[in-house]
């Protein structure tokens, strides 16, 4: 992976980790016209610090006014896979891995995208990789 690409998914991670905490800052606060949740799928903290050593710069995620770590286990404290973290970000529950759009019991979860396409606000999905996939599907998928 060249390190151009490396930084880009460096940022999505962050933003979705952003937009996801809800973090406050004065900006936030503005009446909001679009969001963009961009996810690196299988970014963590390490990748950050690499990028960081390998550009010799610092990264512009890591400049940004707030940050909020979170955790990457799954609903049974396992090392989580695509289609579990990608319901974790679309639907806000943990789950167990091999699952997208159910909670831990099997139970029907709703998207974020969803509700906000039936309060009629417009929804896309772009993805570099098939829009099956585990975490762009999580998006969608129920």
């Amino acid at each position: 992976m060249s390190i151009k690409r490396f930084m880009m998914f460096a940022f999505c991670a962050f933003i979705a980790v952003t937009l996801i905490s809800g973090c406050s800052s004065s900006a936030a606060k503005k009446d909001v016209k679009y969001v963009f949740v961009l996810i690196g799928d299988g970014f963590g903290p390490n990748q950050r610090i690499v990028g960081e050593q390998a550009s010799g710069k610092t990264l512009a995620m890591n400049t940004l006014p707030c940050s909020v770590p979170t955790g990457t286990n799954n609903v049974n404290g396992d090392v989580t896979d695509s289609a579990a973290s990608g319901t974790a970000i679309a639907c806000g529950v943990k789950t167990y891995n091999g699952a997208i759009g159910v909670d831990a019991n099997k139970g029907k979860l709703t998207s974020l995208a969803k509700n906000l396409k039936e309060k009629g606000m417009s929804i896309g999905i772009i993805s570099s990789c098939a829009i099956t996939d585990a975490t762009p599907a999580a998006q969608y998928a129920q």
